[in-house]
C-alpha cells in the first residue's frame, strides 16, 4: 500500500520575527527578527559588490559608445593623432577602472591580480604591435622593389647599375 506523507506549513512571522534576512551572529547563526543595519560591514561590503558588479552588466555599452566617437575623431577632425591619444587615454581608463573593481571585490589580492594581468595584456599588445609594424615593412619595400622593377629601375651590378 503507499504510504501518506503530509505537508505542513505554517506562518511563523507573526510573533515579531520578519522574513527579512537577519544579520547572522558570531556563531553564523541569523538572529531572527533582528534587520540587518547600515552598520554591518560585511552587509555594506556586499551592497558595494553588487553595485559594481550592476555596474558592470552597462560597461560594455559605454565602452561600444566610447569606441564609436573615438572611431569618428579621425574622419571628422582629420587628425589620426587625436585618436590614437583617445585611444590610449581611454585603455589607460579601462585599465584602472578593471583594477580598482578588481580591487572592491577582491581586496588588495584581487587589485594585484588585475594588475598583474593588465600588465601582461600590455606586454603581449606591444609584441603583437611589434610584429605587426615588421610586417608591414617587409611588405611596403616588397611593394616598392615590384614597383622599381615595373619601371625598370632595377639593374645588375654586374653591369655597372647601381639601382637594386
Amino acid at each position: 500500500m503507499a504510504e501518506l506523507y503530509e505537508i505542513v506549513i505554517r506562518n511563523e512571522t507573526e510573533g515579531g520575527n520578519s522574513p527579512i534576512a537577519t544579520s547572522p551572529n558570531v556563531n553564523g547563526e541569523g538572529n531572527a527578527g533582528v534587520p540587518i543595519t547600515k552598520k554591518d560591514s560585511a552587509s555594506s561590503q556586499n551592497r558595494l559588490i553588487s553595485a559594481v558588479v550592476a555596474s558592470n552588466t552597462i560597461t560594455p555599452y559605454i565602452q561600444q559608445a566610447l569606441t564609436f566617437g573615438i572611431s569618428q575623431v579621425e574622419m571628422t577632425t582629420g587628425s589620426p593623432e587625436l585618436q590614437r591619444k583617445l585611444q590610449a587615454v581611454t585603455g589607460v581608463a579601462s585599465s584602472v577602472g578593471s583594477i580598482v573593481t578588481s580591487g572592491i571585490v577582491g581586496g588588495w589580492a584581487g587589485a594585484a591580480a588585475s594588475a598583474g594581468m593588465q600588465l601582461l595584456q600590455g606586454i603581449i599588445q606591444t609584441s603583437i604591435n611589434y610584429v605587426n609594424i615588421n610586417n608591414q615593412k617587409i611588405i611596403e619595400s616588397e611593394n616598392l622593389a615590384l614597383a622599381r622593377s615595373r619601371a625598370g629601375m632595377v639593374t645588375n651590378k654586374s653591369r655597372g647599375g647601381g639601382v637594386v
